[in-house]
């Protein structure tokens, strides 16, 4: 008989320059999703809207991150709340509107809001420690400690601004996080909403022509429509920053035209300088707004 061929085992995957073991990031994903599951239902949540609501979020935040991560856009914003895909599966019957209620504060604070999510900024960080030769397991610690920091201000800070200046009056109150969402349901408890197959069709259709622009992106060297650009361009930010956004494309196309990259690199710095000027700015004027009880706007929001 012909001696039976041994194959070797495969190779274990090699983590070493990873920020997490991948055994480690899996388990706590697994706890964090679980975690964030059983507070929904806690808070009364049906069992089955928490889990699928937890399980929307979990790619909505990679698409997003990478939206950041490729097109620099620090801020984007999903155009919907998660529970308002399974409505449009489900109608507002199926999905209950005391579900909906429920869902509201941490659908609009953390789940579309994306200034808030940790994700984009923490891998920003470790392209940045790779730039600069640092390694990325070294970074988790600096990371770590500084979002308990930011945790132990935030929090307070958060509770104590909505206690003493009420919902309605800050930032945003009025229209995210009081009345508005609240109005909303009420106005679906008393016109229900069903299943909606003409906007289930477009979203196929525009989850088709976004895989498709993706595909030609991987394809065709040059081809000049990106579909981060098709997927975030109805999205709040993109309404009060569109011009900085044209101006910024239009100088880097110039400036690529005229004088190649090496012009290109060597002007980088100068924008970097302008970028971080920016967020300068931002911070000395959310001081002295703290002071003067006077708020600064980030985006140019009317």
């Amino acid at each position: 008989m012909p001696p039976r061929s041994h194959t070797p085992p495969p190779a274990p995957p090699d983590d070493e320059d990873e920020p997490l073991p991948y055994r480690t990031a899996l388990v706590g994903a697994g706890l964090a999703f679980l975690g964030a599951t059983w507070m929904l239902v806690h808070a009364g949540v049906s069992q089955w809207v928490a889990a699928t609501v937890m399980l929307l979020w979990i790619p909505t935040t990679f698409c997003l991150t990478w939206m950041v991560i490729n097109g620099g856009m620090y801020l984007v914003q999903t155009p919907y709340y998660l529970s308002e895909m399974l409505i449009l599966f489900l109608g507002t019957q199926r999905v209950d509107p005391g579900n909906l209620a429920i869902l509201r504060l941490p659908e609009r604070s953390l789940m579309r809001d994306w200034g808030e999510i940790l994700m984009p900024h923490i891998l920003q960080g470790f392209h940045l420690g790779d730039a600069t030769g640092l390694r990325r397991r070294s970074l988790v610690p600096v990371m770590a400690v500084s979002i308990l920091l930011c945790l132990a201000v935030a929090i307070p800070a958060t509770i104590w601004l909505g206690h003493v200046e009420g919902s309605v009056s800050t930032l945003h109150g009025q229209r995210g996080f009081s009345y508005n969402p609240y109005n909303q349901i009420a106005n679906w408890t008393r016109v229900p909403l069903f299943i909606d197959w003409t906007e289930i069709c477009n979203a196929i259709g525009g989850a088709i022509f976004t895989h498709l622009l993706l595909v030609a992106r991987w394809r065709y060297v040059g081809f000049f429509l990106h579909p981060i650009g098709f997927a975030v361009g109805a999205s709040y930010s993109n309404f009060h920053i569109w011009s900085s956004l044209f101006l910024g494309w239009l100088v880097k196309t110039m400036i690529t035209y005229c004088g190649g990259a090496h012009w290109y690199q060597r002007l980088r710095p100068v924008f970097m300088g302008l970028i971080v000027g920016e967020y300068i700015a931002a911070l000395i004027w959310i001081v002295v707004g703290a002071i003067t009880r006077v708020p600064y706007r980030l985006l140019p929001v009317p």
